[in-house]
């Protein structure tokens, strides 16, 4: 009983000083004292978010054709194949697939092309 009448003592306490704390912060709504940076380091961080923003887009123009090369191995039950590895290779147009395809070690290759 001890613990429930100091959840509500404390809860109670709680509720005033969120209340003080509103009621006071509206006379000093038009001063920065609550700010944690000056004003100048928050414009230059806005500054600089903004020309990183414009050389991601630049990046993402110049590498619209990129390839990649990715191994792998085929899950079988068979012994033999556990040494044998494939190859899967990709060409992006952009943020899209153009073609993809799979070599393996004892088949013929597989190619996919989109569109």
């Amino acid at each position: 009983m001890e613990i429930f009448r100091a959840t509500h003592e404390f809860h109670r306490r709680l509720k005033v000083y969120h209340a003080w704390k509103a009621k006071n912060r509206k006379r000093t709504v038009t001063t920065y004292e609550d700010e944690r940076a000056p004003r100048s380091v928050l414009e230059s961080a806005a500054k600089s978010a903004q020309r990183t923003a414009q050389q991601k887009v630049a990046v993402l123009d110049n590498n619209g054709q990129r390839y990649f090369r990715i191994p792998f191995q085929r899950n079988n039950n068979n012994c033999v194949d556990q040494g044998k590895r494939g190859w899967w290779y990709a060409h992006f147009d952009g943020q899209y697939v153009a073609r993809q395809m799979e070599l393996h070690p004892d088949k013929g290759a597989i190619l996919l092309v989109a569109g």
